[in-house]
């Protein structure tokens, strides 16, 4: 934990002086950003109230193997780690962006781009570290058995994974974008910001994606691309990949409530699976150049 604080003080110290160096030095190259931890006092350890009874896909009476026994107390474990992430995402929201003014480009707030960067750092830090690495595994190995569950209660536990996205933080990120255009920040500082934000938020991921990571990185790019910190040659990678996404979706649901074949649904759920891992390698890609052409 003194390691991740470090590295984000590392960071923060990087930022803060690409803002305010004289203009003639000479830009540092970037490295990709580590996943970082507050660099204010840690919030105290979070109190769950009444958390969600998580258990696993309603599987059909039947004998299972102890091994099979262990993958469903594996997958449960993941569910309550996705809860237990998101229950920090909001406690970080609940810390840091208390103050209502944060959305309000006009609040004065925005004014002060160090207060901003800090601020940035608290919140998107426990969005560096949403997934644990591997963790996507129990949930192809539970795909791939041959255990009988019910596919529709699977999916809606898959999409508990969908963590950290809440909306007071979107919008905040949303609004330090904005404030980069709005209060001219210099092309150093936007690249900077750019960076920052995504070379964090792909580290959350630990390379596993599902197709709603995708679409999430899919709306931060183009996000980017309308307050003109990215450049729109970048736009029919996105637009094919999120098409991609947007089509293995409609079918599993689709199919989950229309099929009448639990192998046809498995089969389903495995595509949609296996899609966003695919997906996930070329928006990493399309999010790595976009890194690139900052840097040049």
């Amino acid at each position: 934990m003194a390691l991740a604080l470090i590295a984000g003080l590392a960071i923060l110290a990087v930022l803060l002086v690409v803002f305010y160096a004289p203009a003639d030095k000479p830009m540092p190259e970037v490295q990709e950003p580590e996943v970082i931890k507050s660099v204010s006092q840690p919030p105290q350890p979070l109190k769950i109230v009444a958390p969600k009874v998580l258990q696993a896909p309603k599987v059909k009476p039947s004998v299972l193997s102890k091994k099979e026994e262990m993958m469903l107390k594996d997958w449960r474990q993941v569910l309550i780690f996705a809860q237990e992430q998101d229950e920090m995402c909001q406690q970080a929201i609940e810390e840091y962006l208390r103050d209502p003014n944060w959305v309000d480009l006009q609040s004065g707030l925005f004014k002060d781009k160090a207060q901003v960067l800090v601020t940035l750092n608290n919140v998107i830090a426990p969005m560096a570290s949403r997934r644990v690495k591997g963790e996507l595994e129990v949930l192809e190995t539970l795909l791939e058995s041959g255990v009988d569950f019910d596919h529709g209660v699977l999916y809606q536990e898959i999409q508990r994974l969908d963590t950290c996205r809440q909306r007071a933080s979107l919008n905040f990120i949303d609004s330090v974008m904005e404030a980069a255009r709005v209060f001219n920040w210099s092309i150093q500082e936007r690249q900077q910001l750019v960076e920052f934000l995504l070379g964090q938020l792909m580290a959350g991921q630990k390379g596993d994606y599902l197709v709603f990571d995708i679409i999430f990185f899919n709306g931060l790019a183009k996000k980017l691309m309308s307050q003109g910190l990215v450049d729109h040659r970048f736009r029919d990678q996105l637009d094919f990949v999120l098409r991609e996404a947007l089509e293995v979706k409609a079918v599993l649901e689709d199919g989950l409530g229309h099929l009448e074949s639990n192998q046809e649904k498995r089969k389903l759920l495995r595509q949609f699976y296996w899609t966003g891992q695919n997906l996930g390698e070329e928006m990493e890609q399309v999010l790595r150049e976009i890194i690139y052409s900052m840097q040049r």
